[in-house]
């Protein structure tokens, strides 16, 4: 079932909103199931740390869409493991480079 989402007037389902906006569907579906509005939803750029803080490891910032194609880690692998396992950078990156991912 397609989700329709109404945002300054125009209605779209939810994969319409993240191709336009330019975010990933998933990114916009996770910040909707959390209970955010639509519009901070909508408008929040993708690829930012936990609370929207860039990630800084071996003196480098970025973020997380960033480092995950740098370490060629899928985003939504280190993004777990920084945000909802609360794991340091370093931590998130050996165990995923360990294995341990999963």
């Amino acid at each position: 079932m397609k989700v329709l989402i109404t945002h300054e007037g125009r209605t779209q389902n939810m994969a319409a909103w993240a191709r336009e906006v330019g975010l990933p569907y998933l990114t916009l579906r996770d910040r909707l199931a959390r209970g955010w509005d639509v519009a901070k939803a909508l408008q929040t750029p993708s690829g930012v740390g936990a609370r929207g803080k860039p990630i800084t490891y071996n003196g480098r910032t970025q973020s997380i869409a960033a480092w995950s194609r740098e370490l060629r880690v899928h985003y939504n692998t280190l993004h777990s493991w920084l945000t909802y396992r609360g794991r340091s950078i370093e931590d998130a990156i050996k165990a995923i480079h360990s294995g341990s991912s999963r």
